[in-house]
């Protein structure tokens, strides 16, 4: 029921068109092919953003604008500076306040996926019974091999154990 127009695609597309990643994609393929990728994602995140925000709420699921300011902070510090920061977010086409958007919206989904999944672990009881039921399941190996350069040698160590005496192979294996 939410409309998404198509003045704003128009407008992020425009903005992203002056970019150096445009650049790249309409080499790859064509300016036309690359003008679609983009219309194409930009649109999935924006009904992503739609869908999940509704969701949230219902959920109390919510996001601070100190929470975006300290993911937007954890971004700019994996760039030696804010110039060079600011110029990749220019590159992708993005500005401040789509990159607020972008954050807020990745961390809605990571916060909706950590409450949605937060009772899908099993309980300590379960984690037994299923255990207790599948016990042929779990069985402890132990192993121990002898290393030899020559394979007479390797032939006559394994012979030995298999004549050994039944509950004497262990020790003859130690020797």
């Amino acid at each position: 029921g939410r409309e998404i127009p198509m003045s704003r695609v128009t407008q992020a597309l425009e903005r992203f068109e002056k970019t150096g990643q445009f650049d790249q994609l309409a080499q790859q393929s064509d300016p036309d092919s690359a003008r679609r990728q983009f219309e194409q994602a930009y649109l999935g995140q924006q009904i992503r953003s739609l869908v999940l925000a509704p969701r949230a709420d219902a959920l109390g699921v919510d996001v601070t604008a100190e929470d975006i300011d300290q993911r937007i902070e954890q971004l700019k510090g994996g760039f030696p500076s804010e110039k060079e920061f600011n110029a990749a977010l220019e590159d992708q086409g993005l500005s401040e306040s789509d990159l607020s958007d972008l954050v807020e919206d990745q961390i809605i989904e990571e916060r909706l996926r950590a409450e949605v999944t937060s009772e899908a672990q099993p309980s300590a009881q379960e984690v037994n019974l299923y255990y207790r039921e599948n016990k042929q399941s779990f069985r402890e190996t132990e192993v121990s091999h002898i290393l030899v350069d020559k394979s007479r040698l390797a032939r006559s160590l394994s012979e030995q154990l298999r004549r050994a005496p039944e509950g004497r192979q262990d020790e003859l294996f130690a020797k």
